[in-house]
């Protein structure tokens, strides 16, 4: 597995930093993203252990919040016809 992200804190230019690790368990694990976005807090260190459906990162969520914030105003114009 393998990230991508961009400083927007940093100062001077955007840097982009990729980080890849490698994912084993005792069992068998499936690790899914169910959105795409940049990295916003990453919440696990590579070594540490997790629970399932536990999360190990937040991303970036602003465009997804727009869209879901202009769908509701889509919604309620129509439902106001």
């Amino acid at each position: 597995m393998s990230a991508g992200w961009t400083c927007r804190s940093c100062s001077g230019p955007a840097s982009l930093y990729s980080t890849s690790a490698t994912l084993r368990a005792d069992k068998r694990a499936t690790v899914t993203a169910r959105t795409q976005g940049g990295i916003r807090q990453l919440l696990k260190e590579e070594g540490d252990w997790v629970d399932e459906g536990q999360p190990m990162a937040i991303l970036e969520d602003d465009e997804q919040r727009i869209a879901f914030e202009q769908a509701k105003a889509r919604a309620g114009v129509m439902s106001a016809r």
